[in-house]
């Protein structure tokens, strides 16, 4: 069984992982939650799912969160303020943190967790836009993997399996709606919300057969994020 802790379990990746727990059949197991102030979301996951621990990021969400499992859940631990996330990733108990809270407040428990030993399924962007090298080398150094699960990024990290890093020059994106003109092996594409990712190693001027392309790295288009 794989424990995991949620930093922002009441936002979009937060609710899907929710959802994956439901239908892991009991091969994971919710430890510990996090939020900023959605009070009666995290009451209904602590219905739910009954976690040992909560952390809220507000200090007054934080009070009524600590009153209601007082009345209800008085084994449930209540922590509040970037302390309280940092608890929530950092637990004994725990293997995984999906770290999916918003903006830069992900990069300190991020760093706690790696230093913990903990697994991280990172959702929060902004922490490698901020310290990518810094969180990186600590991941190396703790033997920690860090595994994205945010949509484009994580069809990237698929699409990357079974290659070595010298055989991939550059990524090809294409949004779900264009027609593909130049023939490729689907099997090897991953799809993401906004389209399809193929490690590829061809030169610039096949890629111009294509109708439309956002190369990662010297980037032509945009990308939704």
């Amino acid at each position: 069984m794989k424990n995991i802790s949620i930093l922002g379990a009441t936002g979009s990746i937060g609710t899907q992982t929710l959802d994956v727990i439901r239908n892991s059949e009991g091969k994971i197991n919710l430890i510990g939650i996090t939020a900023n102030s959605s009070v009666d979301k995290i009451k209904e996951i602590i219905k739910e799912f009954k976690p040992k621990y909560v952390g809220m990021m507000e200090l007054n969400s934080a009070k009524v969160i600590e009153e209601f499992c007082n009345e209800s859940y008085p084994e449930i631990k209540v922590f509040s303020g970037i302390d309280g996330l940092i608890k929530i990733a950092t637990l004994d108990e725990i293997d995984t943190v999906v770290t999916s809270v918003v903006g830069m407040i992900g990069l300190k428990p991020t760093m706690a967790a790696i230093e913990a030993k903990k697994d991280i399924a990172l959702a929060n962007k902004e922490t490698l836009v901020v310290a990518g090298e810094l969180v990186m080398n600590k991941a190396k150094e703790n033997n920690v993997r860090i595994l994205p699960v945010d949509s484009e990024h994580s069809a990237i990290f698929q699409s990357l399996s079974g290659y070595k890093n010298k055989d991939i020059n550059k990524f090809l994106h294409l949004d779900k709606d264009e027609e593909v003109t130049m023939s490729i092996n689907t099997e090897d594409s991953v799809v993401s919300d906004s389209g399809f990712f193929l490690p590829i190693s061809f030169s610039e001027n096949e890629l111009e057969s294509w109708h439309k392309e956002t190369i990662i790295g010297g980037q032509e288009g945009k990308n939704d994020d």
